[in-house]
């Protein structure tokens, strides 16, 4: 999660978000809902569902374009703590 969070800059949803409200806000909301961004689908989104003891559970991936706008209206992926990449059918 670390490692995908310190690349969320890299992803289109960040630039997009960026160019609205200023980079360092930006930062500041993408660290507080655990949001970064993966090497697996061309930098797409992952959004890390964290539990109260501060575990991760999963990650749903999701490819924006530079609009903002998800590709093709639906998630794609997701990733799981110690299990295999799936994507989404």
């Amino acid at each position: 999660m670390v490692e995908s969070m310190n690349r969320c800059q890299s992803s289109a949803l960040f630039q997009f978000l960026s160019s609205m409200w200023g980079e360092d806000e930006t930062m500041r909301l993408f660290r507080l809902y655990n949001v970064g961004a993966t090497t697996r689908m061309n930098d797409a989104a992952v959004f890390w569902q964290v539990d109260v003891n501060g575990g991760i559970r999963t990650g749903k991936i999701m490819r924006y374009g530079n609009d903002g706008q998800p590709h093709q209206g639906r998630w794609i992926g997701k990733l799981h703590v110690g299990a295999p990449y799936e994507i989404n059918g």
